[in-house]
């Protein structure tokens, strides 16, 4: 399990958040995804910079956050995606109980 570690951000003040993954990462898994778009939204990391460092589609970074904030961390897992994004038909009900 991961511990949350301190990050100091321009002096002003600190924030708490997970680690961010390495720049060479490849297998985008639930935590590793959360850990990006959690960092986007407390400031430690821009949009642009995340796009940049992870080779990350704008598009692609705005949908995580998205499903993140609608849905939680969960919606970011692989086999949930489609059900999550509405993707499959009559299943949003069902999304939303998970």
């Amino acid at each position: 399990m991961q511990t949350e570690k301190t990050f100091d951000i321009r002096g002003r003040g600190r924030k708490r958040g997970p680690p961010l993954p390495p720049p060479n990462t490849v297998r985008w898994v639930k935590s590793r995804k959360a850990a990006v778009v959690h960092a986007v939204q407390d400031g430690r990391i821009s949009r642009e910079d995340a796009c940049r460092r992870y080779g990350l589609s704008m598009e692609e970074l705005q949908s995580w956050e998205e499903l993140s904030g609608k849905f939680g961390d969960n919606a970011l897992k692989a086999t949930a995606i489609k059900l999550y994004r509405g993707d499959v038909p009559g299943l949003e009900e069902t999304a939303r109980t998970h």
